[in-house]
C-alpha cells in the first residue's frame, strides 16, 4: 500500500485486503467458492472466488467473504444469498443474516425493499442459479410528447418535451420531508404533471427522477415521505407514481436520481460504463453499464464497506464499520478534521462544519488540503474496489464535498492512486504461436513483461506451458490473432488461471463472431475485444470489389452454422 491518509493511518482499503487474500490463496491449498445474490424477478449477481481449503484458514475466508457479500447486497440488492463450496461459510453467514444477527439492519432493509423474507441458502455448484441480469434502456428517447419530473427534497421540477424540444418547464418550492399527509406529495406531483401535460397534445411517456429506492416503479424507500405514517406509506405511497401515470394513460419509468445523473453524464460524454458518485449529506451512486442501460441495481454504496479496518468509524444507521458514507460525504470531512485536532464551534450542523473546512481550503490552509488529500486516497482505492462489481470507464464526481478547490485535490489524488497502485495490467500474454509477435510488440509498447502460452505443456525440457515470468495474482491481458470457436484461446486462459494469474481480458485481431465463441467467452468470464470481425471484412471486401453482392447471402449462411453448412452436398 503506497498511500496512507495522514489523518487516518489505520485505513485498510478493501481492495488491498482482497488482492492480498487472492494472492495468498493462489499459492496455497485452495478450493472454489461461488456466491449468488438474488433480487426481484430472479435477477442476480454472481461472484466467484478461490478460498483457502485448509481448516486453519476458515476464519480468514470468513473475514473477506462476509465483507464481499455485504458489498454485493448494497451494490446489486437482494433478498436471497446462495453459497456454494463451503459449509463453514454458509453456517457463519446464515447466523449473521437474521434479525438477531450482526447484519440485522441489512436483513430488515432488504426484506422491506424486495417484500420477501431474507434467506441464506446452501447450494452446490450444479444447483446454484445461473446469471440473470437486467438491462433497462432509459434516456435518449426524444420522439413524441413526454413529461420529465424531478422530485427533490426542497423543490420539484417538471418539463414538457415534444420531439426533444422543451416546450414548458417549471420549478416549484415544496416541503415534502416535513409533511405527514401523503396527499401533499400526491397532489403536488399530479398537479405538476397536469400543468406540463396541458402544453402538449398528448402524453406518450413519463420519466421520474428522485432520491430513494425504486423497484418496478414502486417507491420502496424515499426521504420525501419521511414523516408519512407506515400504514399510509404502504397503502398510498408505494404505488404513487404508478397511480399518477394511470391518470395520463402513459407508460412510466422511475429511476433513482443517482442513476439519472450517471445517465446524464453518459449522454454528455457520448460514452457508457459511467459510475456517478455524489458526495454530500451521504454517498449517492448511480451506474450506466456498457450498453448505456440501467442494471436495476440498488447502488446504495453508502452502506457498502470500503475499509477493512475493524476499528474504523461506525455508521450510526447501519451499525457497521468502514462503510462508504463515512468516507465520501460531509461526515468524512468532519471526521478527518477532528482527527487532525481541529475544534469546531459548538452548535454547528454537519453542513455548516463542511463550509468551515471549505473556507479554510479556499485560504490554502494546510490541514484542509490534507483532509482532501485523504479523501482522494480513499477514492482512488475505493474506485479500484468498486471495479470488482462495476465495469467503470468513467467516474463522475458530484456533490457539495467536491465543490471548490477541494474537489480538484480529491480528483487529482484519486487518479494518482489508481495510476500507481492499479495499472491496467501487470503483464501481456501472447497465445502461441500466431499471437506471439503481436503480444511481444504490445508488451514493448506498454513497457510490460511478456509471456506466451502454448496449447499444452512441452513434453521435453522444462515441460512449461507458460514461458516467461508471471506471478500468482498478476493481472494479465491476453493477445490472440484469431478467434473462431474460442476453445484454443480459452485454453490459454485456463493455463494462466491455473498458475494463479488474473486474466483481465483478451484482445484479438479478428473474430468470426460464431455464437459458440460468444457463449464460451461469456461462460468463462473473459471480456473479448477485437480489432475487426467477419462482418467488417465482408463489407470491406464488397466495397473494394473483392466479392460481389450476390455471394453475400452464401457467406452469411456459412457463418451462421459452419459445421452444418452444405451437409446436403456431401
Amino acid at each position: 500500500m503506497k498511500f496512507v491518509p495522514i489523518y487516518d493511518k489505520e485505513y485498510y482499503p478493501m481492495i488491498v485486503k482482497l488482492n492480498e487474500f487472492k494472492k495468498e490463496v493462489a499459492s496455497s491449498n485452495k478450493k472454489p467458492l461461488k456466491i449468488c445474490v438474488e433480487r426481484n424477478k430472479g435477477y442476480n449477481f454472481i461472484y466467484d472466488l478461490d478460498i483457502f481449503a485448509d481448516e486453519n484458514r476458515f476464519e480468514d475466508n470468513y473475514q473477506i467473504v462476509e465483507r464481499l457479500i455485504k458489498t454485493i447486497l448494497w451494490v446489486a440488492g437482494g433478498y436471497k444469498v446462495y453459497i456454494a463450496g463451503d459449509d463453514y461459510l454458509f453456517d457463519r453467514i446464515s447466523a449473521d443474516y437474521t434479525m438477531e444477527g450482526a447484519r440485522a439492519f441489512d436483513v430488515k432493509f432488504m426484506s422491506g425493499v424486495y417484500e420477501k423474507p431474507f434467506e441464506v441458502v446452501k447450494s452446490t455448484f450444479e444447483t446454484i442459479p445461473e446469471k440473470k441480469s437486467c438491462s433497462l434502456k432509459v434516456g435518449g428517447h426524444l420522439d413524441g410528447c413526454r413529461i420529465g419530473f424531478d422530485a427533490g427534497g426542497s423543490d420539484r421540477k417538471v418539463s414538457a418535451v415534444i420531439d426533444g424540444k422543451v416546450v414548458y418547464s417549471e420549478e416549484v418550492v415544496w416541503f415534502p420531508k416535513i409533511n405527514s399527509d401523503w396527499h401533499y406529495q400526491y397532489e403536488g406531483i399530479l398537479n405538476a404533471m397536469k400543468t406540463a401535460a396541458s402544453h402538449m397534445p398528448r402524453v406518450d411517456a413519463i420519466g421520474v427522477s428522485s432520491a430513494g429506492v425504486y423497484i418496478d416503479n414502486k417507491i420502496m424507500v424515499a426521504s420525501l415521505f419521511l414523516k408519512v405514517p407506515e400504514d399510509d406509506f404502504e397503502k398510498h405511497v408505494k404505488t404513487m407514481y404508478i397511480d399518477i401515470a394511470k391518470e395520463f394513460n402513459a407508460p412510466l419509468e422511475v429511476a433513482n436520481d443517482g442513476d439519472v445523473t450517471a445517465l446524464a453524464g453518459a449522454i454528455d460524454l457520448k460514452d457508457n460504463s459511467v459510475l456517478g458518485i455524489a458526495m454530500g449529506t451521504s454517498e449517492a451512486v448511480g451506474y450506466i453499464n456498457d450498453e448505456g442501460c440501467l442494471e436495476g441495481w440498488l447502488n446504495e454504496l453508502a452502506f457498502a464497506p470500503v475499509d477493512f479496518n475493524k476499528g474504523a468509524m461506525v455508521d450510526e444507521w447501519s451499525g457497521d464499520y468502514g462503510c462508504g458514507v463515512k468516507y465520501f460525504s460531509q461526515d468524512s470531512v468532519i471526521k478527518l478534521a477532528e482527527s487532525a485536532g481541529f475544534k469546531f464551534e459548538e452548535g454547528l450542523s454537519p453542513a455548516e462544519k463542511l463550509k468551515v473546512i471549505q473556507k479554510l481550503m479556499a485560504e490554502d490552509n494546510e490541514m484542509a488540503y490534507n483532509i482532501y488529500d485523504c479523501i482522494g486516497i480513499y477514492l482512488g482505492y475505493t474506485i479500484a474496489y468498486y471495479s470488482e462489481f462495476y465495469n467503470i470507464k468513467h467516474a463522475l464526481l458530484l456533490g457539495r464535498v467536491t465543490s471548490g478547490k477541494g474537489g480538484d485535490i480529491i480528483l487529482n489524488f484519486a487518479n494518482k492512486v489508481i495510476a500507481e497502485e492499479f495499472p491496467e495490467a501487470d503483464a501481456v500474454a501472447g497465445v502461441a504461436t500466431g499471437a506471439i509477435a503481436q503480444g511481444a510488440l504490445v508488451a514493448e509498447e506498454l513497457a510490460k513483461p511478456f509471456v506466451y502460452v502454448r496449447p499444452k505443456a512441452k513434453d521435453h525440457g522444462m515441460g512449461n506451458q507458460i514461458e516467461g515470468d508471471v506471478y500468482p495474482g498478476a493481472k494479465v491481458v491476453v493477445v490472440e490473432d484469431l478467434v473462431s470457436t474460442g476453445l484454443s484461446s480459452l485454453r490459454a486462459v485456463d493455463a494462466l488461471r491455473a498458475a494463479g494469474v488474473e486474466v483481465v481480458g483478451m484482445v484479438a485481431s479478428f473474430t468470426y463472431g460464431f455464437s459458440v465463441a460468444t457463449e464460451a467467452f461469456e461462460n468463462a468470464g473473459v471480456k473479448l475485444i477485437t480489432l475487426t470481425d467477419y462482418e467488417a471484412v465482408l463489407e470491406a471486401a464488397k466495397e473494394t470489389g473483392y466479392i460481389t453482392e450476390e455471394v453475400m447471402p452464401t457467406l452469411q449462411e456459412w457463418r451462421a452454422n459452419p459445421s452444418e453448412w452444405r451437409n446436403d452436398l456431401k
